[in-house]
């Protein structure tokens, strides 16, 4: 009998209680350090999810879209809730930034812009009730 499990049975469907999607992934793959599986999200699943997300709290949000004329990385997302304005980047499991994007974060918070760089509706979360609260996240962010 073999003792091998497999990678379905690893990966459990949930669901995100602001959204109920299901959040299982065919693009699941095994944390190599730990041997627990590690779902990858892919960044236009992330950028669905806060959508959902900001339509269901009434927030005014923007999708930026890169072209001719628009200042390069800039980031996916400008919202407004509550009298803040909040530029936010989400990414993929493993997305990174561009050097672009982390030139427009520092300019953005030079002059005292916020900018949430986020993976999920969770992150976002935790990053507006730190700052309406006038902290910072406990876990550093990403």
């Amino acid at each position: 009998m073999s003792s091998k499990i497999s990678l379905a049975d690893k990966t459990a469907a949930y669901r995100e209680p602001w959204t109920g999607l299901d959040r299982t992934s065919p693009y699941a793959v095994e944390d190599k350090v730990s041997k627990f599986p590690v779902e990858v999200v892919l960044e236009k699943d992330v950028c669905k999810e806060l959508r959902t997300y900001w339509k269901a709290h009434g927030y005014f949000y923007i999708r930026n879209q890169q072209g001719l004329g628009s200042k390069r990385g800039t980031a996916d997302y400008t919202i407004v809730h509550d009298g803040r304005t909040v530029f936010v980047e989400a990414k993929a499991t493993k997305g990174k930034q561009s050097p672009h994007q982390i030139e427009f974060q520092a300019e953005l918070e030079a002059v005292g812009g916020s900018y949430y760089l986020v993976r999920s509706v969770k992150d976002f979360i935790s990053e507006w009730e730190a700052a309406r609260i006038g902290g910072r996240r406990i876990d550093g962010g990403l």
